[in-house]
Formats: C-alpha cells, structure tokens, sequence
C-alpha cells in the first residue's frame, strides 16, 4: 500500500505475502509465498522440500534392504525351516513375518535397537527352538509361542535356556506345569532385566513383568 509518498509492507503470517515498491511508480508489487516449513529451500520461484527427498530416498532405500534381505539364503533358510515345523502349521508368509522380527527387521518395539536388520542365522535359530523341543514341547506349541513373541525365534540359545531355568527355580514349577507357564507367557524367553521395582526402562524385557 501506498501512502504519502511511501510504500507500506504488509506481512501476513499465513501466506508471507508483502509488498515492495515497483521500479516505476505507484503501484506495489505483491510477492507472496507459501509459509516456510523446517527442511525447506526456496530458490527463486522453485520451492524444493528436502523433507520429502529425504523421505522418498529413505524408503526406496529400506526396501532395497528388505529386498536383498528376503533374497539371502539365511532368510530363505530360516523361513524354511520354520514353515517346516509341525507339518506347516505356520505358512511361509507368517514365517517370514516372524523371521524379519526376529532378526530386527520390522518394528523396534520389542528389541528397541538392540538388535537392528541382523542377517538370520538358520543355526542358532534352530538352537533357540531344540531348547523348547528338549523340554518336551511339540512342534505345535513351538509354533503357537512364535505366533504369539516371533522375536523369540532371534534369542539366543543360552538366555532362553538361562530363563527357563530362572522359572523353573524361581517360581518351583516344572514339567507340564513349566510347558504351560511358558506358553502363556512366552516374552520371558527373552528376558533380560530384573530391576526389582526399580525401573531401567526395559519393561518389555523385565522380569517385573511375570
């Protein structure tokens, strides 16, 4: 706007919009732009926003990773061997889902960036389920404990075998009793914190939990 001889700015917070005098004359010339959002570039009249590249990039790159992942003979392997137990009781589909969690290919919820994207390893799988097998579970009890904690099938050997004894001891059950216990609380298979009522902040893994 322009008044006695001088040119007003105006500025408006949604649009940006201002006005600056013309090489000529009287009348103002108006430029607006769209408000600037964090990430954003602004070259001339070419609006770039690095956010959206980034996120794009992003994940083009995650599924290049889940692709070279799923084609690797570890995965393949393991979810053979899982969609082999109790005569397919899993399909290949859950048993690749339970796989890519396991191995901390999915959502962090549970392994919380202790383990992230690690290649499968069919052996210490299979060594992770025998500790089940050994105690006189079925296939099919193995199978509904991986429907119901997959990240069961990416720990390790000795922890599950360590907390197997830690029930066993702990709380004085053993054998079906044991079996049972297990399968309706299967996430102590992985357990690995015990903070006695003094929160680390590990309560998905904790043995308060029980």
């Amino acid at each position: 706007m322009v008044m006695g001889g001088r040119t007003r700015l105006v500025r408006r917070k949604a649009t940006g919009t201002r006005a600056v005098p013309s090489r000529g004359g009287t009348a103002p010339v108006v430029v607006t732009r769209s408000p600037r959002r964090r990430g954003d570039t602004f070259h001339n009249n070419i609006h770039t926003d690095n956010n959206n590249d980034k996120t794009v990039w992003c994940r083009a790159s995650s599924a290049e990773a889940v692709a070279s992942l799923e084609g690797g003979e570890g995965f393949v392997e393991c979810v053979a061997r899982v969609s082999s137990l109790a005569g397919g009781a899993l399909s290949e589909e859950e048993s690749a889902s339970a796989v890519r969690e396991a191995f901390g290919w999915g959502k962090q919820t549970y392994w919380r960036q202790s383990k992230v994207e690690e290649r499968p390893a069919p052996d210490a799988m299979d060594a992770t389920v025998a500790v089940l097998l050994d105690l006189g579970m079925t296939e099919e009890e193995v199978c509904e404990i991986v429907r119901a904690f997959p990240e069961f099938l990416g720990c390790d050997a000795d922890l599950v075998r360590k907390n197997v004894d830690y029930v066993t001891k702990t709380f004085f059950v053993r054998n079906k009793a044991l079996l049972s216990t297990l399968s309706r609380k299967p996430q102590v298979l992985g357990n690995t914190v015990d903070c006695e009522g003094n929160c680390v902040g590990e309560c998905n893994r904790c043995w308060v939990r029980f």
